[in-house]
């Protein structure tokens, strides 16, 4: 009893979920649509005109008397197919109502058999079955819904009565089994046909729609490149470049974060991060992976980025160039954003440039339960830890404190600038600071920068020369 009462409501919804799938898809314009282009598929067979060929030769070796009016009898619909194949095939003609075109070819090849059998007075075997087959098809050429086809059928068949009783009375009593026979498997096969085609059509959409906002989730953590590349086929680890380069690395941080107090800083962070990276992303060239910058990751109140790998840079510009310039839009920026606060003092930030050695590669985080778990995206190498080496040497330079912004860069990176960046730097001798950094030891000089900040006057920011 439970079993029975289980079945029956699984029943109902099967039921409502087709009503539902019906009600959708027959709403939807996309629909006939789909079912032209799923219907021309009929006439684009290259068996269809050989079956009609072979068709028109046996009954013309039937009947022999009659040759020439059975092979006129087929030869409209030889005509159509071939029209129409040379219309769906020819530039600027593509959108040939496909099954209009069903409709016709189907008329004119049962009008056909119609003429065959009323010239020799009798149902052939061939005749039987062909007669036979194309009625179902008759039915199956516009499936849109169940009651427009059912209204063809009958003004086809309509129309083969009057012509079986204009030319011979007595045909319709042999091919009444025929026509009552196939119209009963059309209309079966018009139901399965309608249903497969909803369906077939409403999943389509739904894998289409969930495509879509997949693509625009996606859009949110990869780049356009990588989304394109996973579309094709690609895997994620085939999107970006793998392996060891030469490049240079930024690391921004903020001054005594820590003792900033405002109840809309995180806030002003998050706008200076996503400006930041609309400066990294100008230039871009999916095809050539080429941009000012790559972010790498988020440092809590500051960021690190990447330049010349893995985008390549811009034009003729070195990384060590690309960086400096990025830089300075970040640090126009981020004062920007920390004047809106109107905080009591100026808030500042310091940014470390270095160049050397960056290996990017694809890490996986493990999954407990065995998966494949998460990969994501990352870098390590000396070109980063120098980054943020020279950025925290500021405290050695200026031990008590400075009241701009600054950018701490090394000789190797000052080396591949332009002169007219050069002159903006000023520069330290280590030894007679009497400090040394950490992690490079054999580094004699400091190039830094100072840039003023205009959070208290918005005249604009000054580059200390």
């Amino acid at each position: 009893m439970v079993y029975a009462r289980k079945e029956y409501f699984k029943k109902q919804d099967l039921a409502t979920q087709e009503a539902n799938i019906n009600q959708l898809v027959l709403s939807d314009p996309h629909y006939i649509a789909y079912c032209d282009d799923t219907n021309g598929r009929f006439l684009k067979h290259p068996l269809i005109p050989l079956l009609i060929i072979i068709s028109t030769y046996i009954n013309i070796s039937y009947f022999k008397d009659h040759s020439m009016a059975v092979g006129l009898a087929y030869a409209p619909a030889l005509a159509l197919w071939l029209v129409h194949r040379l219309l769906t095939t020819s530039a600027g003609y593509e959108k040939v109502k496909s099954t209009f075109w069903n409709l016709i070819f189907g008329f004119f090849t049962m009008l056909g058999v119609t003429v065959v059998m009323t010239i020799g007075g009798e149902v052939t075997l061939l005749n039987s079955s062909h007669l036979q087959l194309l009625t179902a098809i008759a039915i199956l050429v516009r499936p849109y819904r169940l009651k427009t086809g059912l209204i063809y059928f009958y003004l086809l068949m309509s129309t083969f009565f009057i012509t079986f009783y204009l030319f011979h009375p007595s045909l319709i009593e042999k091919t009444m089994m025929q026509i009552i026979m196939s119209s009963a498997i059309g209309y079966f096969i018009m139901k399965v046909r309608f249903r497969e085609l909803s369906k077939t059509f409403y999943d389509n959409k739904m894998q289409t729609q969930q495509a879509i906002q997949l693509s625009g989730e996606l859009k949110k953590v990869v780049y356009p490149h990588q989304l394109d590349g996973i579309l094709d086929g690609k895997n994620i680890e085939e999107t970006l470049p793998v392996g060891i380069s030469q490049a240079c690395s930024l690391q921004l941080d903020v001054v005594g974060s820590g003792e900033i107090v405002h109840e809309n800083f995180g806030e002003a962070l998050r706008r200076v991060d996503n400006r930041c990276k609309e400066v990294l992303m100008k230039n871009y060239d999916p095809s050539r992976l080429i941009a000012n910058g790559f972010r790498l990751k988020g440092t809590g109140d500051g960021f690190i980025t990447t330049h010349g790998f893995p985008f390549r840079t811009p034009g003729s510009e070195t990384s060590s160039s690309i960086a400096l310039k990025c830089a300075i839009d970040f640090v126009k920026i981020f004062d920007e954003e920390m004047a809106k606060l109107e905080y009591a003092s100026e808030i500042l930030c310091s940014i470390g440039i270095a160049f050397g050695e960056i290996e990017g590669y694809f890490s996986k985080i493990s999954d407990p339960n065995g998966e494949k778990g998460v990969i994501e995206y990352d870098m390590f190498g000396r070109a980063i830890e120098l980054s943020t080496r020279y950025e925290s040497f500021r405290k050695s330079i200026f031990k008590s404190g400075h009241s701009e912004h600054v950018i701490l860069i090394p000789q190797k990176v000052f080396n591949n600038l332009k002169n007219e960046q050069r002159q903006l730097f000023e520069k330290y001798n280590l030894d007679e600071i009497g400090e040394k950094i950490r992690g490079d030891r054999s580094a004699k000089y400091v190039f830094v920068q100072r840039i003023a900040s205009q959070q208290k006057d918005q005249s604009g920011l000054k580059l200390v020369a």
